[in-house]
């Protein structure tokens, strides 16, 4: 389960399914050392909400930000129309390529729904505001008017008015035929074996954050407590 990386491997083959990828972000988590810029405070900082759709497919018909607007402390409410006045373009995504050499298709992602919602909690509007509290309370106050579609909520889609696939945007399945590096064998699993490897994964990571201290091997469950008893017994 905790078999080592090698960190040159990184940089002499290419990473794929199956392959372990040494995390560089763990140490300070799990030693309580991250920051988050919710941690952050400046002088006269804003804060900004999402308004999120509630629904997971609809025609979006209006956004009325009047009242948001009139709110105490709030700063602005911004819909797709004031970026679009503000020459705010698409959201950049990077090019890719096929197997055969040509070009993935990119359809246009703006930074807030346009027409419809296709997912729960897609963005709508966003509010800024002095406070976290006045925007969200601004946020609260935001009308959006959907026209509810059919989703899919059973096992057969064949009756419902779905997303194109020009809607969304583009998945590309490729296969890596690189041994996993876990077993002599090289196997990797099949069907539930997809969502049983997460637990090696989250163990993988937390010893090899932990590796700076010298330790190889930690027991399941990885507890705060038992991650901190190790550390001490690294420290002697």
């Amino acid at each position: 389960m905790n078999a080592p990386f090698d960190p040159s491997l990184r940089f002499t083959e290419k990473l794929a399914v199956g392959q372990p990828v040494s995390r560089m972000e763990d140490p300070v988590l799990l030693r309580g050392e991250g920051r988050y810029s919710d941690d952050l405070n400046r002088t006269g900082q804003l804060y900004g909400v999402m308004v999120r759709s509630r629904v997971a497919h609809g025609i979006l018909r209006s956004i009325d930000t009047e009242a948001a607007r009139e709110m105490p402390g709030v700063r602005a409410g911004i819909t797709l129309a004031d970026l679009d006045a503000a020459g705010i373009k698409n959201m950049p995504a990077a090019a890719g390529k096929h197997r055969d050499g040509s070009p993935t298709p990119r359809p246009p992602q703006r930074p807030l729904a346009t027409d419809r919602v296709r997912y729960v909690g897609e963005p709508i509007a966003m509010v800024v505001a002095e406070t976290n509290k006045e925007a969200k309370d601004a946020a609260e106050a935001i009308f959006v008017d959907i026209d509810q579609l059919p989703a899919v909520t059973t096992a057969s889609a064949v009756d419902y008015g779905l997303p194109r696939a020009s809607d969304l945007p583009t998945l590309g399945v490729e296969s890596h035929p690189v041994p996993a590096r876990t077993n002599p064998l090289g196997a990797k699993g099949r069907g539930e074996a997809g969502c049983a490897g997460s637990l090696p994964a989250v163990m993988n990571a937390v010893v090899d954050a932990l590796s700076e201290f010298g330790i190889t091997h930690i027991d399941m469950p990885a507890t705060p407590h038992r991650i901190w008893q190790a550390i001490q017994a690294a420290r002697g």
